[in-house]
């Protein structure tokens, strides 16, 4: 019962950051500023604090505008739903127990959030921001460095970060960055590169393997599936950040035992 009380708090808290989210999703592609309080975008009406309450107030308002009636866009709901689920998931996934693993669930937390902003940002304007990026290698650094600085020395933190993030965050950019250089910018944009390597650090060596591997299958999976439908062609874009974004999230999971699985086939 505790354990599902906590889940429930962890849950609501993500649906909360995942109201913020919504908001960077939709202002900073515009270059808008993410001050000022929210309104439709119909009508313009200043939303109240009844009105901006995560999940309750979309089926309060039966996804309308209380002032316009015009329809609400369900993503706002979905993206607070699915960022809670992540969180509670990664609650029960990392089961923290003590000081460091709990800096170490806080960052997962913090990355989950990243990813989600990257994957809707990239899949709606097939661009990912810098500013989101920065933010994220930043935060990575920090809470890694916190959680690794209570069991390790300074020169052993500081040899792990030289050794295996940034390692593997040269090794994930490379293949993108020939790919983006020899074909210069028609099947990969340079913002999928800066991406890369962002995962690649956050991952390390070699982990991010298995998120570009599983962002490549994912990405062929789905590609085959639009192609056979017609809905794609083989000169359509392809937002691929999305699909770093969705295998990142899997990797922050169940990266080690799929890496583990691998390695074990490969008998190695």
């Amino acid at each position: 019962m505790f354990n599902l009380l906590i889940f429930i708090l962890i849950f609501y808290f993500g649906a909360s950051l995942g109201s913020f989210l919504n908001v960077v999703i939709l202002r900073l592609p515009a270059n808008k500023s993410l001050g000022g309080r929210s309104a439709c975008p119909a009508c313009g009406h200043k939303l109240t604090a009844a009105e901006l309450l995560p999940l309750f107030s979309f089926l309060w308002l039966s996804g309308r505008c209380r002032n316009c009636n015009s329809r609400i866009s369900p993503r706002y709901f979905l993206i607070e739903a699915i960022t809670g689920l992540l969180f509670g998931i990664s609650w029960m996934v990392l089961s923290p127990d003590s000081f460091s693993s709990y800096i170490l669930f806080a960052q997962a937390l913090f990355i989950i959030s990243i990813l989600v902003t990257v994957f809707v940002i990239d899949l709606e304007h097939f661009l990912i921001l810098d500013q989101i990026l920065w933010i994220g290698l930043i935060g990575v650094l920090l809470l890694y460095s916190i959680a690794n600085l209570f069991n390790q020395p300074v020169a052993s933190v500081l040899r792990n970060l030289l050794t295996n993030n940034l390692l593997g965050a040269i090794a994930a950019c490379l293949p993108f960055f020939a790919i983006w250089y020899f074909s210069k910018g028609q099947w990969m944009g340079f913002g999928d590169v800066k991406l890369a390597g962002f995962l690649g650090f956050t991952f390390g060596w070699p982990l991010v393997a298995v998120n570009l591997m599983l962002a490549v299958c994912l990405g062929g999976i789905v590609a085959t599936f639009l192609l056979a439908l017609q809905r794609k062609t083989l000169k359509s874009r392809v937002p691929f950040g999305t699909f770093l974004s969705l295998a990142a999230v899997i990797t922050l999971y169940w990266g080690r035992p799929l890496l583990d699985w691998y390695l074990s086939l490969m008998g190695l």
